[in-house]
């Protein structure tokens, strides 16, 4: 391995997981932190039979798109893994590489994808993170993950996070991070998340006995008066509504806020005319509410267009209810499954907050509710997670039903759920990436299949 780590190689592209891609005497080498036209130094990292995963050493002949990364943490960090590469480069590599997988995995033709939409923000447009707390030479610390690692990064700031999430992200390091307890309640991550409007809020995730797993669990149902004073001071410093909560296994509870009562994080996936959802506690949202418009766009515009009248849409994964509230006016008949209780709930209040009578929700996991019933539902809207669909998918296909709508955060599975589809009677009508996490490698997209 001594004589393949002194030998120069060049990169040739930019492959799904963020490295490049070069050739070593014929065997395929994977370096993270390379960009194509990068003359590199590196080493074995791991070796495979036909390919080896590099680590880079050192960049001989810089490319011409590699930039000066704006944040002191990247390369410790494993929350980006494109600082290095222009905003411009990194478009046009997402375009290729979700091209390549729809094309080489099931044979999805360059002309029904559509050019990339880039994001508005390439920094600061992270409207919640969650943070790892861990202890090191005796004194707690926060971060994110290190890159295939569980090891925490200890970071000063975040280019990525909202103005809102920074700051809160701060208040918290100063009022409750430097005490002792953090020690007490055991903690082991913190959520922060902000909405368009509304409420701020922090959760702080503690394990289950505390960190000494002998006294924290006796010391939760009082929580501790150190907490909850460093809770009521950050609070009463913030300038917004701001909460702080605890949640302890599955208990959530409120430690402090500084408004008459607790105010949730409010997005509007229309904009400002649109509907207004609640984001409860523990509850999933793009993190990218601006692409997250254009999300919901995308997917009202696939509905609208499938002259389909007086349609009957069933909404899997639906959450609290993103894409379902905002279609409803456009649908006979709509309802959202997801296997989340919480979000359900969620979704019947965002119902009702915003006076909706024709979308009705069930708490169930997906995959059970289509292999259970076979209703004639017109079209089908799929938000599932990065693991995809596929047994969902299986159901869709073999109801014939008219219209799927899939909306995908990772192209490999989408690929893959896809070929079955048109392995069974669909055509893609269309398919558009959306650049959702700039400096990263991540590609979100919405796909349109018709039934032929």
């Amino acid at each position: 391995m001594s004589s393949q780590a002194a030998a120069p190689l060049c990169v040739e592209k930019l492959v799904f997981g963020g490295s490049g891609l070069g050739f070593y005497r014929g065997k395929a080498v994977f370096v993270p932190y390379s960009v194509p036209g990068d003359v590199i130094y590196w080493e074995a990292a791991r070796e495979k039979r036909h390919y080896c995963f590099g680590r880079l050493k050192d960049v001989s002949v810089p490319s011409l798109s590699r930039v000066e990364p704006r944040c002191p943490h990247f390369m410790q960090c494993g929350g980006c893994q494109w600082q290095h590469i222009s905003i411009s480069e990194q478009l046009r590599w997402k375009q290729e590489i979700f091209e390549s997988i729809l094309a080489g995995k099931c044979g999805v033709a360059r002309e029904f994808i559509r050019p990339i939409i880039p994001s508005p923000e390439e920094w600061h447009y992270r409207s919640r993170a969650r943070l790892q707390v861990r202890w090191q030479h005796g004194e707690p610390i926060a971060g994110f993950f290190q890159p295939e690692s569980h090891r925490v990064c200890s970071i000063k700031r975040c280019l990525l996070l909202a103005p809102r999430v920074e700051t809160i992200l701060e208040l918290f390091k100063q009022h409750m991070l430097s005490g002792t307890a953090i020690k007490k309640t055991g903690v082991e991550h913190v959520i922060f998340e902000t909405g368009d409007v509304g409420g701020s809020r922090i959760i702080v995730c503690s394990n289950s006995t505390g960190k000494g797993r002998k006294k924290g669990s006796k010391a939760w149902p009082a929580m501790c008066a150190e907490f909850e004073n460093a809770a009521q001071n950050l609070v009463s410093e913030a300038s917004f509504p701001l909460t702080v909560m605890v949640k302890h296994g599955r208990k959530m509870m409120t430690a402090a806020h500084n408004q008459k009562r607790p105010m949730m994080p409010v997005i509007r996936p229309q904009g400002e005319n649109g509907v207004s959802l609640q984001l409860p506690p523990g509850g999933f949202s793009q993190i990218n509410l601006a692409q997250n418009r254009t999300l919901v766009k995308l997917v009202i515009e696939a509905v609208s267009e499938s002259n389909v009248r007086r349609s009957r849409l069933l909404d899997l994964y639906c959450g609290m209810g993103n894409f379902t509230l905002p279609l409803a006016p456009l649908c006979y008949e709509i309802m959202g499954v997801d296997h989340d209780s919480g979000a359900i709930r969620g979704a019947e209040d965002n119902c009702r907050l915003n006076n909706i009578e024709t979308a009705r929700f069930l708490a169930r996991p997906v995959e059970a509710f289509v292999h259970e019933q076979q209703p004639e539902w017109d079209i089908v809207l799929l938000d599932p997670p990065r693991s995809g669909a596929m047994e969902t998918v299986k159901a869709i296909s073999s109801a014939k039903l008219p219209v799927i709508v899939y909306v995908s955060c990772n192209p490999m599975t989408l690929a893959r759920d896809v070929a079955h589809l048109l392995d069974n009677g669909y055509a893609v009508r269309w398919s558009q990436p959306v650049d959702m996490f700039p400096q990263t490698y991540h590609i979100e997209s919405v796909t349109v299949l018709d039934h032929t």
